[in-house]
């Protein structure tokens, strides 16, 4: 099993026949083997995959709302925080 996974994350491409190269790399990047050049959270928000990914923009909404919801809640209360 574990020379599978090895070869999949040295070549994803070999497996994963229709997935462009952004993909490819992000997928390295999640599964590296060695702890320090597996990518973080900050990393895979900010790599061009996940960016021109449709989760992107559905994040983005959400986080629009989430802001919203809170200046609106902090409008609402008696201290106004």
């Amino acid at each position: 099993m574990r020379k599978d996974y090895q070869a999949f994350v040295e070549r994803p491409h070999q497996y994963l026949t229709d997935a462009d190269d952004d993909l490819c790399s992000l997928l390295q990047g999640m599964l590296a083997s060695k702890l320090e050049s597996r990518f973080d959270i900050a990393q895979i928000l900010s790599h061009p995959w996940t960016l021109k990914a449709p989760i992107a923009s559905a994040l983005e909404t959400q986080k629009e709302l989430l802001i919203t919801r809170k200046l609106e809640s902090t409008k609402d209360s008696p201290d106004g925080e």
